[in-house]
């Protein structure tokens, strides 16, 4: 194990050393070059070692600039400039076997002490680094040579436990390329801290070998061994310390702030109000959040992490280190080991007795081999140090680095390897490789693109296609304009009136009457012939104005389809710009053109909902997979079967899931076929799992013909809509503040009118205003004869306070956003307005007066005295006499509570995880009672669960489940990478089913793990034999056989009539259900047999299965479906969506925000334990390389000249997407400005 320490001050450093002198009560050593090189030599001297921290040698002179400086703090404490940095602290610990035996053989200390030197150098070498200024405001990471370490080598823990480990005290001090001593830039090691780790793991492995021991792999996907022959129970007996640490762990998880001592919980108080540091109210308000907290059950620990809280739990428990002798704790492990029928002697000679040799036959090669196949999967690139990671886990305890090291030098020289090029990164140059299949396959697409562009011979001729669509847009237009989609003949019928109250001419409103009875009739009867709208040109303009036919992007999508003479082109369409929709007019249009389409898709969902909505056969339609296995295993006459040559248009849906061997093999069909395709999808959306994003790369490199389509269709309310658009153009900030509820407000509204302004009205500098930064937002506190504004100071970082009066400013200076409905007690009152009220207890009789100013907390009043006179103001709180007051508009009136014009807050925060699910369940379980179409997804399956067992049992009580009986149902178990080709990664109980033939194992046999031998890195497995008819046993080598099996964990759940269901597995064949369906359950009996409606399909079409797994429609791949993984969710529509986002839980990025928003059609709900965090989360992109982001030789086609030469760059896209929006992005403004609208272009134009 490796564990590393932050950087160090001199005073923590103090403080850290010697806290119970636990490092210089041991004889230390000086270790690195740099330790000759200051005369420092043989044991540790403490004056030294203290000097050396500070940055200073032996003598007291300055080692480097920063040596002797302090942290310089202000006035709260806050460090404003840090001061010299002491060094960090690695400490290497080796397994625990080797700890108990390290009592009994001193040469395991020598093994331990040789492997640890061998990691020191290689660090040396690998990852010294100091920072190099290349110009103002740039630095560079410059690799060194030369280091110095104090080490300290202990053999217990604080509990006397047997732990031999080692603090190597690196000190902040290096030597530049220059010879000048500089001081250490540490973010190199905390990059590559898991390789450094299991850089001294094998080592250590390496050299227990060497002095006679056997190697027990106990984890072999995270590189963890023991010396084979110290029982589990033993390394358990000397596990205090982690029991102490999981103790305290537990103890903190259930912490609430009531519990908490006086002096801690004001600490609290100040941390969670120190937003108000330096303001008039922070002392009430500390106080207010104090009382708050001393009577709260709420958990103080609740939103961190358990990386984060294991660390805190592992300071709490620790003790005082004993000063005791090595005899003393060898007594006590020999006492510890009697009373386990056991001895330190006797484990030896057991240890030493067990054949060394590893069950585990395979090549250095073959496993370096391995992880370039596991780490492709995912990725098309990789670093050096990634690669070495995997290869040492999965060859722990038979090659160290070196062996692998070789190995790449040779794979590097053979050409299986290259390195495609070095990145400046803040932790040093980054060289990045791919292998050689990688670069072949990215690279040939792109070749293939350009080699293949207008030669297309399946197109219709454009003008044919301009009439068609034109003719069927104005067709489109008439039944929209008539009402005759709606579904609702009640609603139909009110909404075509609404239509015919807005047309003045009787004779028109007639002709539309009876156009919609001929509709109507044509659509009931099919012997009547179909009505064309082209058949009335003197109502085109009322269909123009009443109805909608296609959008300009989907125009151009339907003439890409149909016209463009490239064999590969890319659609790229916005969730709900309706994609499918075009797909379906362009298939007719080619379909008339004796063309045929298909559709294609990477799952069973996306190709169904595909084919649903353009109305594409059965025959027509297939997973990309499950088409290119067909392909694959048909002999030479049945390909030619599988498809009409030249004559096809194959459209891929979902095209940006698709990983990049996924995009050559098709592409390589259609060649085969001299097909026609069409690449459709999102890149914003979810990208592949597997490697490659070559969806957007075709689109930025390949140069063949586009469309985007950003007219969004889906979102029908203008908070929702204008929360896509902003996501869609990036600016993030702007849409977490439409989600707040801030409203950016209209032409119409008058800056320069201080009544016009509500306290918590946001304002935001466009330039800088009053020595202000660009894009300061500030916050209205008050309004009187100015605006007070509050706004957060970076420098100081505190909040400060400013008068601002806004009709002496330029209106395009500022943009100015209404705060959401209820945002602030007052929020609702205006400057100028007029309020009804009787205070006697102030002297005030009945009467109406007007607001003269507004603060945080009460409205200033002015009247004339009816004694005196005199003009006096009254200060009052509204809230708390409502019934007293009467809220008038300016004229008069009483001002009625409206939200017409105002956002709703849609985001939800509470840092106690646990309150926050029961939050998000309770605001599920409203909607379902509100009969909303809703959905609920979030990131994990762990949240998910959660989320699902709180609530069903809830849905029970109601009745809305009933007849509920515990199944055992198989959950998918994810597994990639070199991760599935180790056997850890399995476990017992545990059920596999084979895709292809597995060793002795047929194809689609279904199997459950019965063991796990981690040192063969071997599975064996029982199945049902149907030739022997009998259960028979098989071991399965996870490394070979990983591809040719899914896994699947065993769960016993309830399930009842009235459940929502989740099918986890395709079926189409038997069940006819795809991976990620939703159903309702209608019936459910003893025996298992299940009859369930589909939610997910417009037609709500049955299917029956057997949840005991029996007879033909046996099936039991289903779990509760109330709350959805994000990545299931991908392709769904809901009217209300509720987003469950802690910042603790899986990652999160702008994809996840977007197909997460994306999914709602009007109401959206967020939770999370921390709305800051998530907004800058989402500014994040998920992270995909390809082999085309440098400088690779692409083949023949890449130097030849082609027509596309002049086609935009990728920047160009953000500027198309302003023109259709009609909005354009400011990133130094941080908003969205107003510009002319423009029509919607083809990218290329």
């Amino acid at each position: 194990m490796l564990s590393v320490s932050k950087p160090l001050s001199p005073e923590r450093a103090a403080w850290y050393f010697n806290r119970d002198n636990y490092y210089l009560a041991q004889e230390g050593e000086w270790y690195g070059k740099l330790s000759s090189e200051l005369n420092l030599s043989g044991p540790i001297q403490r004056e030294d070692f203290l000097k050396l921290l500070e940055g200073y040698d032996q003598n007291g002179s300055k080692l480097v600039a920063s040596a002797g400086a302090k942290d310089i703090k202000d006035d709260q404490g806050n460090v404003k400039k840090h001061g010299h940095r002491s060094g960090i602290d690695l400490t290497f610990s080796a397994p625990k076997s080797v700890s108990i035996l390290s009592y009994q053989d001193p040469e395991i200390n020598t093994a331990f002490r040789k492997a640890l030197k061998t990691t020191l150098n290689h660090i040396e070498s690998e990852f010294a680094h100091t920072q190099r200024k290349v110009k103002r405001g740039v630095v560079h990471a410059e690799k060194t040579s030369e280091l110095l370490w104090s080490t300290f080598v202990h053999d217990t823990s604080r509990e006397l436990d047997p732990q031999l480990h080692c603090h190597c005290v690196l000190m902040n001090l290096t030597r530049d390329k220059e010879g000048k001593l500089k001081t250490l830039h540490n973010d190199p090691l905390y990059k590559n801290k898991m390789y450094i780790g299991q850089h001294f793991r094998n080592q250590l492995a390496e050299e227990i070998k060497k002095i006679g021991y056997a190697i027990e792999v106990t984890d072999r996907k995270k590189g963890f061994f023991e010396i084979r022959g110290v029982g589990e129970d033993v390394i358990q007996a000397f596990s205090k310390r982690s029991q102490q640490v999981r103790a305290e762990l537990k103890k903190l998880r259930e912490l609430q702030f009531r519990d908490l001592p006086g002096e801690h919980l004001r600490m609290w108080a100040k941390e969670r109000k120190k937003e108000y540091l330096n303001t008039p109210e922070y002392e009430q308000v500390v106080e207010q959040e104090l009382n708050r907290l001393s009577g709260s059950s709420e958990k103080v620990y609740a939103s961190y992490s358990d990386a984060k809280l294991a660390a805190i739990a592992t300071t709490n428990s620790r003790i005082a280190k004993r000063d005791v002798s090595r005899e003393y704790v060898t007594e006590i492990i020999e006492s510890t080991c009697n009373s386990l029928s056991t001895s330190l002697e006797e484990m030896q000679k057991t240890a030493q007795n067990i054949p060394r040799e590893s069950k585990y036959q395979v090549t250095a090669g073959e496993i370096l081999r391995d992880a370039v196949t596991g780490l492709t999967e995912g990725q098309s690139t990789f670093t050096s140090y990634n690669l070495i990671t995997e290869a040492l886990k999965m060859g722990i305890g038979i090659y160290t680095y070196e062996d692998f090291e070789r190995e790449f030098r040779r794979m590097i020289e053979e050409g299986s390897i290259s390195l495609l090029g070095s990145l400046e990164t803040k932790a040093g140059k980054k060289e990045v490789y791919s292998s050689r299949e990688m670069i072949r396959v990215e690279s040939s697409i792109i070749d293939i693109c350009r080699e293949f562009k207008g030669v297309s011979k399946i197109n219709v001729e454009k003008r044919i296609a301009d009439e068609i669509i034109s003719r069927t847009d104005i067709n489109l237009k008439m039944k929209t304009a008539l009402e005759i989609d709606e579904k609702d003949l009640i609603k139909a019928d009110y909404k075509f009136k609404a239509v015919l109250s807005k047309i003045e001419d009787k004779d028109i409103r007639e002709k539309l009457v009876s156009l919609r009875e001929k509709v109507v009739s044509a659509r009931n009867d099919a012997s009547l012939p179909a009505i064309d709208a082209n058949d009335y040109p003197d109502l085109h303009k009322y269909f123009e104005k009443f109805g909608y036919g296609f959008t300009p992007g989907q125009k151009d999508a339907l003439k890409l389809i149909a016209s463009t003479r490239d064999i590969f082109s890319v659609i790229q369409g916005d969730a709900g710009t309706g994609k499918s929709f075009s797909v379906l007019y362009a298939k007719q249009l080619l379909e008339q053109n004796g063309f045929i389409v298909k559709g294609f898709a990477p799952t069973g969902k996306a190709t169904t909902g595909l084919a649903v909505s353009a109305e594409i056969f059965e025959s027509n339609y297939s997973t990309i997979d499950s088409f290119l296995l067909k392909l694959k295993n048909c002999d030479p006459e049945k390909r030619k079967e599988m498809y009409v040559k030249g004559k096809e248009v194959w459209v891929v849906d979902e095209a940006g899931m698709c990983g990049s061997r996924k995009f050559l093999d098709l592409m390589n069909a259609a060649r085969e076929a001299e097909a026609k395709v069409v690449f459709i999808g999102d890149r914003k959306q979810f990208q592949s799992i597997e490697a490659g994003r070559m969806f957007s790369e075709l689109q930025d490199k390949a140069g063949i013909d586009q469309v985007i389509m950003p007219d969004v269709m889906r979102q029908k309310t203008s908070q929702t809509k204008e929360i896509v658009k902003a996501i869609s153009l990036k600016d993030m900030d702007f849409a977490f503040n439409i989600m707040q509820g801030y409203r950016k407000v209209s032409e119409s509204f008058d800056k320069t009118e201080l009544s016009n302004y509500n306290t918590g009205s946001s304002i935001q500098f466009a330039s800088g205003y009053a020595g202000l930064p660009e894009e300061t937002q500030c916050k209205v506190k008050g309004v009187g004869e100015s605006l007070l504004l509050e706004y957060f100071d970076e420098d100081s970082r505190v909040f400060k306070e400013m008068k601002f009066d806004p009709s002496r400013v330029d209106p395009l200076v500022f943009d100015v956003y209404q705060p959401p409905l209820n945002h602030h007690a007052l929020s609702k009152y205006n400057k100028c307005d007029k309020i009804r009220l009787s205070l006697p207890e102030q002297g005030l009789p009945a009467t109406t007066l007007e607001i003269a100013a507004i603060s945080e907390s009460s409205l200033v009043v002015t009247y004339s005295d009816p004694q005196t006179g005199n003009q006096r103001k009254v200060s009052f709180d509204p809230t708390k006499n409502p019934e007293n007051i009467t809220h008038l508009s300016r004229s008069g009136n009483e001002k009625l509570s409206s939200s017409k014009d105002y956002y709703e807050n849609m985001i939800t925060a509470e840092p106690d995880n646990k309150k926050c699910l029961n939050l998000v369940a309770q605001d599920y379980l409203e909607s379902v009672s509100a009969k909303k179409d809703v959905l609920l997804i979030t990131g994990t399956n762990h949240d998910k669960d959660a989320l699902n067992d709180l609530i069903r049992p809830e849905l029970v009580k109601q009745g809305i489940i009933a007849d509920t009986r515990a199944f055992n149902v198989f959950q998918t178990k994810s597994l990639s990478g070199t991760a599935a080709m180790a056997a850890d990664s399995y476990k017992p109980g545990q059920v596999i089913i084979t895709n292809d033939k597995c060793g002795v194992i047929p194809k689609g046999t279904q199997a459950e793990i019965q063991s796990i031998d981690r040192t063969s890195n071997t599975i064996s497995v029982r199945y049902w034999d149907k030739k022997k008819e009998i259960y028979v046993t098989a071991d399965i080598d996870a490394r070979i056989h990983c591809k040719k099996f899914s896994t699947y964990d065993q769960q016993s759940r309830e399930f009842g009539v009235g459940d929502l269901i989740i099918f986890l597995k395709n079926d189409k064949r038997v069940i006819g259900v795809n991976n990620g369906d939703t159903a309702r359950i209608l019936s459910i009996d003893q025996d298992g047999n299940v009859r369930a409606c589909l939610e997910s399909s417009e037609s709500k079409k049955e299917v029956t299965f057997n949840l005991n797994n029996r007879g033909p429609r046996a099936y039991n791949y289903i779990s509760h479906a109330y709350a959805i993984t994000d990545y299931k969710s991908q392709g769904a529509t809901t009217s209300r969506l509720l987003w469950y986002a802690p910042t603790s839980g899986g990652p999160i990025s702008s994809n996840t925000f977007y197909v997460a928003i994306t999914r709602c059609k009007e109401e959206v709900g967020v939770y999370t334990d921390n709305v800051d965090e998530l907004r800058e989360m989402v500014k994040h992109e998920q992270q995909k390389e390809s082999v085309l982001d440098y400088p690779v030789k692409l083949g023949s086609s890449a130097n030849r000249s082609n027509k596309n030469r002049h086609r935009r760059p990728v920047e160009s896209i953000k500027e198309l997407y302003h023109n259709l929006f009609g909005t354009i992005f400011c990133p130094k403004e941080g908003r969205l400005s107003q510009k002319k609208e423009k029509e919607a272009v083809l990218i290329d134009r």
